[in-house]
């Protein structure tokens, strides 16, 4: 609801990479992002009901965006980012933070030395929510889609908080002033 996010995953460490380096990797990747809404609201029902003891629940999202559609929300909140082959974006952070520094991109960058630079990352494992969902039917309890508002939101906060510089303001416009800022609207027409 408030876009609030912690910042140090590896999820935050890719956004914030693809804006600083104005480009994001075109891989076809299930991103495990979740909104914390849902799995505070989850775990409490969950664990109210007698029927769950002793049951599983997986908290994942059960229609998991993909990284493309991460990429959609950057590019619909302002920053114009160019999609490359995973091997040319990877090489791209490399120029871009040097040998040993790199601050945040470190979570998403390992040293080059320390890796064989892979065609594509292997894709990690899988978990399924039908416990989740089955524990949470009859229940207003229900995980919202990951689209270009929800992003925006999570952008938003983040500029917000500092974590990432606003996008550029396209011809025509001039930054917004403070409240609408709070929004998350960084540009606005003359």
């Amino acid at each position: 609801r408030t876009g609030r996010w912690g910042t140090d995953d590896l999820l935050c460490g890719l956004i914030r990479a693809c804006v600083a380096l104005g480009a994001a990797p075109d891989l076809d990747l299930v991103v495990e992002l979740v909104p914390v809404d849902f799995v505070s609201e989850a775990l409490v029902r969950l664990s109210r009901r007698r029927a769950a003891l002793g049951s599983v629940f997986h908290l994942v999202h059960p229609q998991p965006p993909r990284l493309s559609e991460v990429v959609h929300g950057l590019r619909s909140f302002g920053y114009p980012l160019e999609s490359l082959p995973y091997r040319q974006w990877y090489e791209g952070l490399v120029r871009m933070t040097g040998q040993g520094n790199g601050g945040a991109l470190r979570q998403v960058l390992p040293h080059p030395a320390e890796v064989a630079l892979p065609a594509a990352p292997a894709a990690g494992p899988q978990f399924g929510c039908r416990n989740t969902l089955a524990g949470l039917a009859g229940t207003p309890t229900a995980c919202p889609p990951v689209n270009a508002e929800v992003i925006g939101r999570y952008l938003a906060r983040f500029v917000r908080d500092g974590f990432l510089p606003g996008p550029a303001c396209r011809d025509g416009q001039v930054r917004a002033r403070s409240e609408e800022r709070r929004v998350g609207k960084e540009c606005r027409s003359r």
